[in-house]
């Protein structure tokens, strides 16, 4: 499988969807990024600076999974290795799930799926597609729990 770094873009709309998540916690129309998830992560609360520090972890990490796939130094023939962090508005669900998934996609290398910040992102994904599969009509519809 190949991979490749991901826009600034795609991370600004993840941290965009941490910091709405993290504000509006769990049982809301939007899915919680617990405060245990930003214990992990040695993050005491959101704000700017601890949001561009999350992007930057998620920018790292793709760095690292890059490299271990191709070798030392080959991420900075992807792109230019110099992300900031942009506050965006925070993305519908659907939009952030699916901005994770390419995110996790490229860090599939290696050791990078062992790491902390990786399986942070992977339990919020999952905690992000149960949300969304509970809110279809096709599940909201279907048969009564027995």
């Amino acid at each position: 499988m190949s991979s490749f770094m991901v826009e600034d873009k795609t991370i600004n709309t993840i941290v965009a969807g941490i910091k709405r998540g993290a504000l509006n916690g769990p049982g809301t129309t939007y899915p919680g990024f617990d405060q245990s998830y930003l214990n992990s992560l040695d993050i005491p609360n959101i704000d700017n600076d601890y949001l561009a520090k999350i992007g930057g972890y998620l920018f790292v990490m793709n760095i690292e999974a890059i490299n271990q796939r191709y070798g030392e130094g080959e991420a900075e023939k992807f792109r230019s290795l110099d992300y900031k962090y942009k506050s965006v508005p925070a993305p519908n669900t659907i939009n952030l799930y699916k901005a994770i998934k390419c995110l996790m996609d490229q860090c599939m290398e290696g050791d990078v799926p062992e790491s902390t910040i990786y399986k942070t992102l992977e339990e919020f994904s999952r905690d992000i597609a149960e949300h969304i599969v509970h809110r279809l009509p096709a599940y909201e519809d279907s048969i009564a729990w027995a």
